[in-house]
């Protein structure tokens, strides 16, 4: 878990928030663009408990709120393919039979494949966009691991983490 946030907020000053009751979901496995399941539901839940907990307000987005929290979760797999072109003497590393044929061998294919997968939590300054015309990003957590969406032990780790960032956090508070 990883956090961050902007230095010239001031996060009591913020009283409101609004969130969606979806998370997008950026992958390269899928054209699916969110992420609304009982799983979901759950994250978003745990998030706004801990923004409950800050003594933050939710509110919807029509009635204008201070802040904006937004939720993404990326899962990519890429995989790597290397190629060994290279032929052994297996006789001269005594006979250990590397290969197809002996006294050679073939080098050879190796396929790995790698999971990136993260939970990015980005709070959102809309009480002063008016002001300067753009919305900046005031507190951020990027949740990182070997996350799949679909088993329960992941998403205990992904609500821990939730919480976790908060703890990290303890500026992210109004009065």
């Amino acid at each position: 878990v990883q956090t961050g946030y902007d230095t010239t907020a001031t996060f009591n000053t913020y009283k409101t928030y609004a969130i969606s009751d979806t998370i997008n979901f950026v992958s390269n496995l899928t054209n699916q663009n969110y992420w609304a399941d009982n799983q979901s539901t759950t994250i978003i839940s745990q998030l706004k408990t801990n923004m409950a907990n800050n003594h933050y307000t939710l509110i919807k987005k029509t009635d204008k709120p201070d802040l904006a929290v937004n939720l993404t979760f990326i899962k990519n797999v890429q995989q790597s393919i290397s190629y060994d072109p290279f032929w052994y003497d297996n006789s001269y590393y005594g006979n250990m039979y590397w290969g197809y044929s002996y006294p050679y061998s073939y080098g050879g294919f190796s396929v790995s494949e790698y999971k990136n997968t993260a939970l990015l939590i980005e709070i959102i300054d809309l009480k002063n966009a008016q002001t300067n015309l753009k919305l900046k990003v005031i507190w951020n957590a990027t949740i990182t691991g070997a996350f799949d969406k679909s088993t329960a032990e992941n998403l205990a780790m992904m609500l821990r983490a939730v919480d976790t960032s908060f703890k990290q956090s303890s500026y992210l508070k109004t009065n």
